[in-house]
């Protein structure tokens, strides 16, 4: 199995583990993009934040038609996504 394979694989599996209600946080990389690509077929019904723009332009094409996708803003934490539409949130 090639290592894209392997992202692949380990993105479909996370992408299932995604519930309903839950906040999902995307962050960057060849395996968020395979990542993005099955959260896109399976539709959850998940609120979802992206930390850079280039990730909520491939997650608006993939996942946004199910579920809002919040535009992320860097608080003084890094480790902290708060959202425009949730002001409290991050997780």
């Amino acid at each position: 199995m090639s290592v894209d394979e392997e992202k692949r694989a380990v993105a479909e599996r996370a992408a299932e583990l995604v519930e309903s209600g839950m906040r999902v946080g995307l962050g960057t990389g060849t395996t968020v993009a395979f990542l993005l690509e099955a959260l896109g077929h399976l539709k959850p019904d998940a609120r979802f934040v992206a930390t850079s723009p280039q990730t909520e332009a491939v997650a608006r094409n993939w996942v946004y038609g199910s579920s809002p996708l919040a535009r992320s803003t860097r608080s003084t934490s890094p480790s902290t996504v708060r959202t425009k539409s949730h002001p409290t949130g991050g997780w």
